[in-house]
């Protein structure tokens, strides 16, 4: 399935610019033998829609808080809908996260590397 791009968003809008700015990081891409895992895009421009909104999503973008985030959820964004891209905003200090959540965030990071995300 189709994935242009996963940010990783540290910072959130600044500036007092009309269009919001913040950082980005796109996600690590590595080679395991033939197989090539991790997001194979370098850029985004895509319509940006709810993540509730109906039907494939393989030519739009959705936004997700860190905390609403779930292994399930990715799943059916990436395989079931085939979402267009993908911006996942981090808290700005990691250190106030619980340790609990920084261990569910470990494990969904850890599967996102192993999946093959190509545009």
């Amino acid at each position: 399935m189709a994935l242009a791009l996963l940010c990783l968003c540290a910072v959130p809008a600044s500036g007092q610019s009309e269009v919001p700015e913040f950082e980005a990081y796109r996600m690590v891409q590595w080679d395991r033998g033939t197989e090539e895992l991790g997001s194979r895009s370098a850029s985004l421009s895509k319509l940006v829609v709810p993540v509730d909104t109906p039907g494939s999503l393989e030519k739009r973008a959705t936004v997700l808080d860190f905390e609403q985030v779930t292994s399930e959820l990715l799943d059916d964004l990436l395989d079931e809908r085939s979402v267009g891209g993908l911006v996942i905003v981090l808290p700005a200090d990691l250190g106030g996260v619980s340790d609990e959540a920084m261990a569910k965030w470990r494990s969904i990071e850890q599967s996102l590397v192993e999946k093959q995300v190509m545009s």
